[in-house]
């Protein structure tokens, strides 16, 4: 009996050290892959002493109070900081300069530093100035993956969402790859552009032609339909199909400013914010799914290089939050920037919705009923209770489930079912 109860015990022992090992390399791994956004103060600050290479011990008797934002004071403060400082403050990281002598711990070194510094810089934006920044990717990991992307291709391909189009826009990233080398180009291309009308399309189109930057639609949704798609000879306000947006590639290769490498393949880096619809383009360029799609934010981790053809390389960058003054976190969480499964104050974004969607229309989409007054603006609550209600969405307690009935909806707004598009800006 004895030795069985040995024997036992040494069983167990190595399974518990198995475990171990593994969640000991599953914790390196999410350390270097996992796209960080959001970040408690607690968490930050951790952050920030790993970049740092920092120890450091907790000091007691010490009260710290933090205040939480809200909304409403997120959006007018953002609109204050794009009128003090300008987009250009906003800088994204950039990598540091090295050459062959560099050895591989120095540079990530250089690099550790270079984003810290960088890191403090917007911090200090937000403290002197009481100006408040976007949630923005704060691991350096996924940072030092664009890096790679833009140094490795020779036309990078900004992809946005064309709902809201400049709310995905970085005008630095366009000036940072003209840093890294003058024989780089960019283009955006404004995905899901079939939930536009072409009115709408025709004022997008104005709007970056007179802003002197490279744009097509596109919509990957629409890539197996024959119908509102063109050919080759389409007009800017038209939305291309795949095998145009493959020749709008390859026009940048033929051009006299692109060296063709000695016979090395032409690379196309596609780069964006998550949920854009980066890896559902990739998938109909090849009309196979290599890349696999996800609803939730960021699902690839690292940049993947796919042919094209023989001579034309497809490199997707993971997707990434760039830093923004100009729109709050609710605006994040209804263009599926922030996921919505980790929600936790449903109203904001709902209210969100409820300003851009007139009451009728959630009435005919959800049979919700309507009180005098709220034809054109319904109240977030009360659209959340009436939707619950309806759909028996219960808490424990016999109240409404208002946050399940945000999930749904929310995603309901993300996914195209409530279609919004914002406007281009009005002429100052």
């Amino acid at each position: 009996m004895k030795g069985d109860d040995d024997l036992g015990r040494s069983l167990q022992k190595a399974r518990t050290t198995t475990s171990k090992r593994r969640n000991r390399a599953n914790r390196a791994i999410n350390t270097t892959s996992h796209s960080i956004i959001e970040t408690s103060d607690l968490a930050s600050l951790l952050l920030e002493a790993e970049l740092a290479d920092r120890n450091f011990e907790a000091e007691r008797n010490k009260t710290v109070i933090f205040e939480v934002g809200d909304g409403k004071k997120e959006a007018e403060n953002a609109e204050k900081g794009k009128k003090v400082f300008g987009l250009e403050a906003l800088q994204i990281p950039r990598r540091p300069k090295w050459n062959e002598r560099t050895t591989p711990a120095e540079l990530a070194r250089l690099e550790k530093q270079s984003f810290l510094e960088w890191r403090r810089k917007l911090a200090n934006i937000e403290e002197n100035q009481h100006i408040l920044i976007t949630p923005y990717e704060k691991n350096l990991e996924i940072w030092r993956q664009l890096w790679r992307v833009v140094e490795n291709s020779d036309l990078l391909l900004h992809i946005v969402d064309a709902r809201n189009p400049l709310l995905y826009y970085s005008q630095d990233f366009e000036k940072y790859v003209g840093e890294v080398s003058s024989n780089k180009r960019t283009a955006l291309v404004l995905n899901k552009a079939d939930l536009l009308t072409s009115e709408m399309r025709q004022k997008w189109s104005e709007y970056f032609l007179k802003k002197n930057i490279r744009f097509v639609f596109f919509s990957a949704k629409l890539e197996n339909t024959a119908d509102n798609i063109c050919g080759k000879n389409v007009l800017h306000h038209e939305i291309m199909s795949s095998e145009a947006l493959i020749d709008f590639m390859k026009s940048f290769r033929s051009s006299s400013f692109v060296s063709m490498n000695n016979g090395k393949p032409f690379v196309v880096g596609l780069v964006g914010y998550p949920n854009v619809g980066k890896s559902s383009t990739i998938n109909s360029l090849l009309k196979a799914k290599r890349t696999a799609v996800s609803s939730t934010p960021g699902k690839t981790k690292h940049f993947q290089t796919l042919f094209l053809e023989k001579d034309l390389l497809l490199c997707d960058c993971p997707g990434l939050v760039f830093p923004n003054f100009t729109h709050s976190k609710e605006e994040l969480i209804c263009n599926g920037i922030l996921p919505i499964d980790q929600l936790r104050d449903p109203l904001p974004p709902t209210e969100y919705v409820c300003r851009r969607v007139a009451g009728t229309y959630l009435k005919t989409l959800y049979g919700i009923n309507l009180q005098q007054g709220e034809e054109n603006k319904l109240d977030a609550r009360s659209l959340l209770e009436r939707y619950a209600t309806l759909r028996g969405f219960m808490t424990r307690n016999g109240n409404p489930d208002i946050q399940r009935s945000a999930r749904i909806i929310l995603k309901d707004y993300v996914n195209a079912r409530i279609v919004y598009c914002e406007p281009p800006p009005s002429p100052l």
